[in-house]
């Protein structure tokens, strides 16, 4: 038997492929299958084919095509209730999930519930990509909570049917799925685990909610460092200033992955608050090696700021890491011992000097670009005070030029 060109849609070809289904061949039936498919027929094909196969090749068809989403739902609810193959199932869970469609997200809820495991594991993994592919600003970050809890949980009956029913009643209204105070309560609980409390806080930072910045400031205290790095960087996400201060007291922790995502949070927040403590932090190093390491990250937050503030207390910083020549030296050779270190592991770009001159140079044109009048003033006193030393004043010098240009 012929099976019509695919492309027609006169009713009568449409026929032919509906009688196509009941030939005993399983390749006429499947090219019939295919063709109803892409003309809009999903159901028609679900219904009166009997053979897993063909329902597949069904529903995989539409791939080419955008499908139809009352066709996938109906597919995927005749597949249940008929107990037809776990196949068909998958198949049609998949494509509802490629959709991106929240209508999708009831009948994979109820798909849930399916008594094969393996269909139970692929409709959970296929609700987990369905609202992950959704807009987390659209209230849903305790949904989303509970669908990866299901995931997680696959193989503990109870925790699932838990997590399943939760759902179940978010997604009927029954339950608050806006809400981020269950979240809150969970991070704050003692039987929280630590991999449980990172995916709250990432779940938190993705949240869009004022709300979500007091318990992230407070997990900035917790005893697992990845914690606290991500609730820094959660918070740097909201964007939201009242969080400065926690983040500036947050350049303290004594693991540098939090400093650094501390660091990242105050450039987006982009509050001139922070401008103090980001230079007491560069100030603070004890020697010229940790200086170096600082300096790098300090320098474009403070920039970024554009705090003109901040230009006599840098300046502070190149007095007391360049006083001397025997100093310049100690600071030139330590970049050659650290030069292969830093192409290495640091992220940024130079001149083709090496990165010792790059951060000599970092470091006065940040001064350049945020130097106020009482600082030109200072830094030509300097020039003239014999009590610096000739490295430093001749240091400065080169720069007097480009300033004297906007301050006359």
């Amino acid at each position: 038997m012929s099976i019509p060109f695919e492309k027609d849609k006169d009713s009568a070809a449409i026929k032919s492929w509906c009688d196509a289904l009941t030939d005993r061949d399983l390749e006429v039936r499947v090219a019939a299958a295919r063709a109803l498919a892409r003309q809009g027929e999903l159901a028609r094909v679900l219904f009166s084919e009997s053979t897993a196969s063909v329902r597949i090749e069904a529903i995989m068809a539409v791939t080419s095509k955008k499908p139809s989403l009352p066709a996938l739902i109906t597919a995927l609810q005749d597949t249940v209730s008929q107990g037809s193959v776990a196949r068909a199932r998958i198949a049609a869970a998949n494509q509802l999930a490629s959709l991106g469609d929240e209508t999708a997200i009831a009948p994979l809820l109820a798909a849930a519930h399916d008594p094969n495991p393996r269909v139970r594991e692929k409709m959970a993994q296929a609700l987990h990509r369905l609202v992950h592919r959704l807009n987390t600003q659209k209230n849903r970050i305790l949904f989303i909570f509970w669908v990866d809890r299901l995931v997680s949980s696959l193989k503990d009956d109870l925790l699932y049917e838990t997590s399943l029913s939760v759902l179940v009643k978010i997604e009927r209204g029954e339950l608050s799925g806006t809400t981020i105070k269950p979240l809150v309560e969970l991070l704050h609980s003692q039987g929280a685990s630590a991999s449980e409390r990172e995916h709250i806080v990432d779940l938190l930072g993705e949240s869009g909610q004022q709300a979500a910045v007091e318990p992230l400031c407070t997990a900035l205290q917790d005893n697992h460092p990845d914690i606290r790095m991500k609730a820094a960087y959660a918070l740097g996400k909201l964007g939201e200033r009242a969080a400065t201060k926690p983040l500036c007291a947050a350049l303290q922790d004594t693991a540098s992955k939090v400093c650094k995502a501390a660091l990242w949070a105050l450039a987006q927040l982009e509050d001139q608050a922070a401008t103090g403590p980001l230079v007491d932090f560069l100030y603070r190093s004890s020697n010229v090696y940790e200086f170096e390491r600082i300096a790098y990250d300090v320098l474009p937050v403070l920039r970024a700021l554009g705090d003109t503030t901040a230009s006599g207390l840098i300046l502070d910083c190149i007095i007391k890491y360049f006083p001397s020549r025997s100093n310049w030296d100690d600071l030139s050779n330590s970049y050659y011992w650290a030069n292969d270190y830093m192409q290495r592991t640091w992220d940024y770009e130079h001149p083709e000097e090496d990165p010792g001159v790059y951060l000599t140079r970092l470091l006065p044109e940040t001064l350049i670009a945020l130097c106020d009048e009482k600082t030109f003033q200072r830094l030509l006193a300097m020039t003239q005070d014999p009590s610096y030393s000739d490295f430093l004043r001749n240091y400065l010098e080169r720069y007097i030029s480009v300033l004297s240009q906007r301050f006359g």
